[in-house]
């Protein structure tokens, strides 16, 4: 019942009831044959298993003798299904079909963090550069998190001795090499804001006939990128991180060469963005120009 109307059609162990792109008829179907499944009497799975082990006919049934393939390609044998009547049966570890669900969770997990921050700064109303490094500080915690679970259960499958081929191979295949490098070594790759975000920035203040917030506090977010770089995936998360803009008045907000240093409990001492990442000039410069100092190469 928690799989179905709770989780959604997620089973506890990680697999699903159904897939979310079937009708709502398969759904139903699918839910109600779950439900089912999970009423059987406690040795009807090992009477169908049991029968799998005796279907293959061209080979002599032994204790060893494998029978037939399941749904999932697995074959059991007679030996071992004989146990489990006396819950004696030995359960195979497999981390390569737990790891498919896992690589899943992990996209979703970046796309929510992405959300995070596009949601919460570009509604379509004014919004502040405070506003902007606070969306950009939670986003990268959940980031963080995210991440970092992720790189538990690569370490994980390994101890559970599933190849390391195959566990790059099927990070690879599906979040790129680039993923599958940082996170195996434990590096943590902050948020990036995309040109595409940037844009949305600038026509949002166009569109209000304001300026744009971004401008500001573009410098700020640069640093906390950097200085996150340096944050292991090994550790718990990361470290707290103070917003200058909250201890400016309001409502001017000063220009960017004015902003006090960001602060984190790790490096209380870390100098200010202007100071590492851009040029005395920054101001003088284009916005194109601007951007690409600031997240260009990143």
């Amino acid at each position: 019942m928690f799989d179905i109307f709770l989780r959604k059609g997620k089973k506890r162990g990680g697999g699903r009831v159904w897939n979310e792109d079937d009708t709502e008829g398969t759904k139903f179907s699918k839910g109600i044959g779950h439900l089912v499944e999970a009423q059987m009497p406690l040795s009807a799975k090992q009477f169908g298993r049991l029968g799998l082990a005796f279907k293959n006919k061209a080979e002599p049934v032994g204790v060893v003798t494998k029978g037939k393939f399941n749904e999932y390609g697995e074959t059991f044998e007679l030996g071992n299904e004989a146990l489990g009547f006396i819950g004696a049966r030995a359960i195979p570890v497999k981390p390569e079909r737990s790891l498919k669900f896992k690589i899943a969770e992990y996209q979703r997990g970046v796309s929510t963090s992405r959300q995070l921050f596009t949601t919460e700064v570009l509604k379509g109303g004014p919004t502040s550069p405070e506003a902007i490094v606070d969306a950009y500080i939670n986003a990268n915690r959940a980031l963080f998190k995210n991440t970092r679970d992720f790189y538990r259960d690569l370490e994980a499958a390994k101890v559970l001795d599933m190849p390391t081929d195959e566990i790059a191979k099927q990070v690879i295949d599906r979040t790129g090499r680039k993923t599958f490098g940082t996170v195996s070594e434990a590096v943590f790759r902050p948020l990036n804001i995309s040109d595409k975000v940037i844009q949305a920035f600038q026509q949002n203040a166009d569109k209000l006939g304001l300026e744009n917030p971004f401008i500001a506090a573009a410098p700020i977010l640069a640093d906390i990128k950097a200085r996150l770089f340096q944050i292991p995936l090994t550790e718990e998360g990361i470290p707290e991180i103070i917003n200058p803009f909250a201890n400016l008045p309001e409502p001017t907000l000063g220009p960017v060469s004015q902003l006090p240093p960001v602060v984190t409990g790790a490096n209380p001492t870390v100098m200010n963005a202007n100071q590492r990442l851009v040029p005395g000039n920054f101001n003088n410069l284009t916005q194109a120009q601007k951007y690409e100092i600031l997240f260009g190469g990143n």
